[in-house]
């Protein structure tokens, strides 16, 4: 019996400039109509290295 594997999410790493397949965002992309960019995502290699905070255990 075959099983199906789990899709996995591959992002851009913001810190180490290169994809990554264990990201976190760190911080959502600005309203469209205020200001240019994009959301930022970093690996775990980077978060621990530059103590980042993903945006999701930020209270």
């Amino acid at each position: 019996m075959m099983t199906a594997k789990l899709g996995r999410t591959i992002a851009w790493c913001a810190w180490h400039r290169d994809l990554a397949d264990d990201v976190a965002l760190i911080q959502p992309a600005p309203e469209p109509a205020t200001e240019p960019g994009g959301a930022l995502y970093a690996c775990r290699r980077c978060r621990e290295t530059y103590r980042l905070t993903p945006w999701e255990d930020r209270t």
